[in-house]
C-alpha cells in the first residue's frame, strides 16, 4: 500500500496563533455583514424593475419604492435597513479600508454620501444601490482574499506558526489587479456601445480577464461570480 499512498510524516503542523485568528474572524463577520446587505439590496433593485418604477423617473415615486420594499423586510423595515446600513459613517470606514484605486472616483462619491434624501429620484437611489453592491463586493473579497493568504502558507509547509507578515503588500496587489478589471470591464463596454464589440465578445474577453485574477489570487471576485 505504501507504495501507491505516502503516510503521514511528523513535520510540524502550521499553528494558527490567537491574533490571527481573531482578524480572520473580522474579516468573516465583515463579510457576512456585506453578504446580507447584497442579498437586501438585490431584493430591492429587482422590486425596482419589476415594478418598472424607472419609468416614471419622479422624485415622489421614492414613497412607492419604499412601500414595495415592505413585501421584502420580513421581521425588519426594508426601509430603515436600508437607511440604516449605508450611514456615511460606516460607508468612508469601508472606502478608507480599501486599497488604493481599487473603487472608481464615481462610487466613491455615491457611496461616501450615504443613502439618498427623500427628495432623490429613482434613478438615483438605483445608482447608489449598485454602487453598493460593487462596495460590498470589495468587502467580502477581502475575506476571501485573507483566507487564501493563510491556506498559501499552510500548504506550503515552510513555517510552524502562521503570519500576517506580507498580507498589507498582498493587499495592495489585490487593489490594483481589481483596478485592472474594473478599467478592463469600462473599456469592453464602451466598446459594445460603439458596436465594436458585441455583448457575447465583451463577455468571453472579460471572463478571460476574471479567469486570471482567479489563478494569480486563488478566488474570484465575488462582483463576478454568477
Amino acid at each position: 500500500f505504501c507504495d501507491y499512498a505516502a503516510l503521514p510524516t511528523d513535520a510540524p503542523r502550521a499553528n494558527i496563533p490567537s491574533l490571527v485568528e481573531k482578524e480572520v474572524i473580522r474579516y468573516q463577520e465583515e463579510a457576512s455583514s456585506a453578504e446580507v446587505a447584497d442579498r437586501r439590496i438585490s431584493d430591492a433593485i429587482q422590486l425596482i424593475y419589476d415594478n418598472r418604477l424607472l419609468e416614471t423617473g419622479s422624485a415622489g415615486s421614492v414613497s412607492d419604492f419604499f412601500e414595495l420594499t415592505k413585501n421584502i423586510a420580513g421581521t425588519r423595515d426594508a426601509e430603515s435597513f436600508l437607511r440604516t446600513a449605508y450611514t456615511r459613517e460606516r460607508n468612508n470606514e469601508i472606502i478608507n479600508s480599501l486599497p488604493k484605486g481599487t473603487a472608481s472616483d464615481r462610487d466613491i462619491a455615491i457611496f461616501s454620501a450615504g443613502f439618498p434624501p427623500d427628495n432623490a429620484s429613482i434613478a438615483e437611489i438605483l445608482e447608489f444601490l449598485q454602487a453598493s453592491q460593487r462596495m460590498n463586493s470589495y468587502v467580502q473579497d477581502e475575506s476571501l482574499l485573507l483566507e487564501s493568504f493563510i491556506q498559501n502558507q499552510i500548504e506550503s509547509g515552510g513555517t510552524q506558526d502562521v503570519s500576517m507578515s506580507g498580507f498589507r503588500a498582498r493587499r495592495r496587489a489585490y487593489g490594483e489587479a481589481r483596478k485592472a478589471l474594473r478599467e478592463r470591464e469600462e473599456f469592453l463596454n464602451l466598446q459594445v456601445q460603439s458596436n465594436e464589440l458585441t455583448l457575447a465578445q465583451a463577455k468571453a474577453l472579460m471572463d478571460e480577464e476574471v479567469e486570471g485574477f482567479r489563478v494569480n489570487f486563488g478566488f474570484t471576485p465575488t462582483i463576478y461570480l454568477d
